[in-house]
């Protein structure tokens, strides 16, 4: 037996050649070099020996011949992305992996809704792989990560908003800009102006009132526009491109 250990340390595929598999020896096998890939050569694959291999090396799942679900739980409970070599993937399955990975949605074969919710909550950004979108599960999503509005196929406002919420830069991804939703994110952040596709006066203004160094992204500087971006931030006279008198007082104030 010991002579069969030194010869797994070397080479646990080794279990190929022996012909007496017993149990003590095909564990032998499986315990060395991450040897749960070792399965594959295991002649008599007992319940037992499995749950063993895919503890040791998940992907190992591939090679089991009777995939129950505690072995398939056991895998999946190891590394979700497993889920790619379930046979029958069962619901619970399918939940247990996207809830510690939502990646692997992707592997997923009977999309459910609950089972996209988990997902989305675990990673917002695997909305991308959602295939039947619902207001619910987009809210989800970019409750979890503002930046999954990307993959958010019909943007309402109040997608939009909620997204603007964790970070108003995902204006990015908008894809109708309208006033109102412009004005949804410069009220929470001045500087988004520099991701607005078509600038008015009055989206100018308010995205100085809210942070007066947004003047750095106007495009075109009129009186009005700098002296209320001085009056909010004083640093903003830095950006100023003609400086009159009358600007310059109101930095000194």
């Amino acid at each position: 037996m010991k002579s069969v250990n030194l010869q797994f340390k070397k080479n646990s595929y080794s279990i190929q050649y022996v012909k007496d598999q017993t149990d003590e020896i095909c564990k032998l096998a499986l315990q060395q070099d991450g040897g749960g890939r070792a399965l594959y050569y295991i002649k008599h694959q007992t319940d037992k020996i499995c749950k063993l291999a895919v503890q040791q090396y998940e992907i190992t799942l591939k090679h089991v011949n009777n995939q129950t679900d505690e072995i398939c739980k056991l895998a999946v409970q190891k590394d979700a992305h497993a889920l790619q070599c379930v046979n029958n993937q069962t619901d619970e399955i399918c939940k247990l992996a996207v809830q510690k990975d939502g990646l692997v949605l992707q592997y997923v074969n009977n999309q459910t809704d609950e089972i996209c919710k988990f997902a989305v909550k675990e990673d917002g950004l695997v909305l991308e792989f959602v295939k039947t979108q619902t207001n619910k599960i987009c809210k989800l999503a970019l409750q979890q990560n503002g930046w999954a509005l990307k993959f958010v196929t019909e943007q309402t406002d109040e997608i939009c908003k909620l997204s603007f919420q964790r970070s108003t830069y995902t204006l990015k991804y908008v894809k109708l800009q309208t006033d109102k939703i412009c004005k949804l994110a410069l009220q929470l952040n001045g500087q988004a102006l520099g991701l607005v596709k078509v600038q008015t006066d009055e989206i100018c203004k308010l995205a100085v009132n809210q942070d007066g160094r947004a003047l750095q992204y106007v495009n075109v500087q009129t009186d009005e526009i700098c002296k209320l971006a001085v009056k909010q931030n004083k640093q903003a006279l830095y950006y100023v491109k003609v400086q009159t008198d009358e600007i310059r007082k109101l930095a000194v104030k």
